[in-house]
Formats: structure tokens, sequence, C-alpha cells
């Protein structure tokens, strides 16, 4: 989640900062997350924002968005400043993502080590044991 709300706002941001308008914006943003549910959900809310409610009461509408993100484009909205605040979100789940891809690595370095282990031993083991049963025969 952490990672497509990243996408979201640094991809909406980009396209506020380049001039198109929010519903625009949004449609294009829709087409082009990874996320297949999220993308049809945020294709949804072009409606809603064409029907003239906010993108933050869409966002709350559809369920599927952080709170900090939604809450955020409410502010964002209110203040005039939707593109800046997205930019600041974006980077945030940025940051967020990468320090969970972080300790989920963390995690899972003692099972690789564990796991590297046990197949060195079950190589060398493997050509020891024929060696040793060879020398018992002579």
């Amino acid at each position: 989640m952490l990672n497509a709300s990243s996408q979201f706002a640094n991809t909406m941001s980009t396209l506020l900062a380049a001039g198109i308008p929010v519903p625009q914006a949004l449609g294009i943003t829709a087409r082009t997350m990874d996320n297949y549910m999220l993308s049809i959900e945020t294709g949804k809310m072009v409606t809603g924002l064409e029907e003239g409610r906010h993108l933050g009461i869409c966002m709350k509408e559809s369920g599927c968005y952080p709170m900090t993100l939604t809450d955020m484009c409410v502010i964002g909205e209110q203040t005039g400043e939707l593109e800046e605040t997205l930019r600041t979100v974006g980077r945030f789940f940025d940051n967020e993502a990468e320090n969970a891809t972080q300790k989920a690595l963390a995690k899972l370095e003692p099972a690789v080590l564990i796991f590297i282990a046990l197949l060195a031993g079950f190589i060398v083991f493997s050509i020891y044991l024929p060696m040793f049963q060879i020398y018992d025969m002579i």
C-alpha cells in the first residue's frame, strides 16, 4: 500500500506541476497505477470530481488510500497547494516504503544465511561421504 500511495502522490504532483487540471491528472494517474484495484478505484474518482466534489472527499469515499494521504489531499486543496502537498506526501511514502523494505530484508538475512550454510554443508557432506566409503573399501 505504501508503494501505491507513493506512486499516486508522485504522479499526481508531477502532472499538476505540468499544468494539467486535477480531473485529467487523476485519470492519467489511474491509468499509470501498477495496482489494478487501485487503478479502477482511482478512475472512479474522476466522475466524482466531474460532479463537483473535492479530491479528498472522493478519496475518502473510495476508502482505498491511507488516511494520511487522504487528509493531506484535503489540506492541499484547502490551502491551494495540492501540488506541493502531494510532492511532500510522495517523499514521505517513498521513505516509508524504503524503510519497510529494509526491515523486511533485515529479517530475511538470517534465514538466507542459514539456508546457504545448510546447502554448503550438504554439498561438503555429499562429496566427502563417498570418498570416505571408497577409502574404507581399500
